[in-house]
């Protein structure tokens, strides 16, 4: 404790000033995640892997590298999804003022497969830890296009088609509910077939 009569500093400190004193300086990342985890108002410090300590240089490195390899298959299967999406886009080709049919087609069986996915990796098997991302963010994301969705029912209002614009855009949200749906029913049952065997 501190007298208030100006006394020694040093010889008025706590048993924890001693100890914090004793010890080296903080590294960096030591130093950015106690910044990070004690600023009022952010989100608290993102945890990868609860066995991973991210103030620790080496296990950070590690997530890292894991973030790399997720994030590559996620643009791996983009690609692949935004290509798939294009080539039926030239095979079914979209007529101005109707009904989108091919953008309707893709984002219904984009919501069918990711039903389909999402049981397998998460109540069926074990897999890879780049399938998810792969298939899910990349593949299904890079070809289901809600954006186009979005741009296409602005189109039909603007040709003057809004009851065509209103079709569209509630077929499309109760397609992909549906369709999601009953991906993740008829995997389930599938599932459950092949268990009993």
């Amino acid at each position: 404790m501190v007298s208030g009569g100006g006394g020694d500093r040093d010889a008025a400190r706590e048993p924890d000033e001693d100890a914090a004193a004793s010890r080296p300086a903080d590294s960096t990342a030591e130093r950015d995640r106690d910044a990070r985890d004690s600023l009022p108002g952010l989100p608290p410090r993102r945890i990868v892997d609860p066995d991973v300590d991210l103030g620790d240089p080496r296990q950070d490195s590690v997530a890292r590298r894991g973030e790399r390899a997720v994030l590559a298959a996620i643009a791996l299967g983009g690609v692949a999804g935004a290509e798939a999406r294009y080539a039926i886009g030239v095979l079914v080709p979209r007529v101005p003022a109707q009904f989108p049919w091919p953008t309707w087609l893709i984002n219904t069986t984009g919501c069918l497969l990711l039903g389909v996915l999402m049981v397998i990796v998460t109540e069926q098997r074990t897999v890879s830890r780049l399938i998810r991302p792969f298939l899910g963010a990349g593949l299904l994301g890079g070809f289901t296009t809600f954006s186009g969705f979005a741009e296409e029912v602005l189109d039909l209002t603007r040709a003057g088609r809004p009851a065509v614009a209103l079709a569209y855009l509630a077929l499309t949200l109760a397609g992909g509910w549906a369709a999601a749906w009953a991906g993740m029913t008829v995997t389930r049952q599938l599932g459950r077939r092949g268990s009993a065997r």
